[in-house]
């Protein structure tokens, strides 16, 4: 799996009391981009997490797995 795809997994299945209102006012990130995540809708936005993974992969010359 994916950091991507591991970190909406972690998103959709967060503790009840992790409101994305929660999450947002606790780490600073935007309420609407956090829901656009949820949903899959951000892709490849400015340095996304794509970019980060497809870098990673190149320099390290392995998958990243979480």
């Amino acid at each position: 799996m994916a950091l991507y795809e591991k970190t909406i997994e972690l998103l959709k299945n967060r503790p009840r009391d992790k409101t994305l209102k929660s999450i947002s006012e606790d780490t600073g990130i935007n309420l609407s981009w956090l829901r656009s995540f949820g949903q899959g809708r951000i892709k490849d936005k400015g340095p996304s997490v794509f970019t980060v993974e497809k870098l990673y992969e190149y320099l390290s010359g392995q998958k990243l797995k979480v």
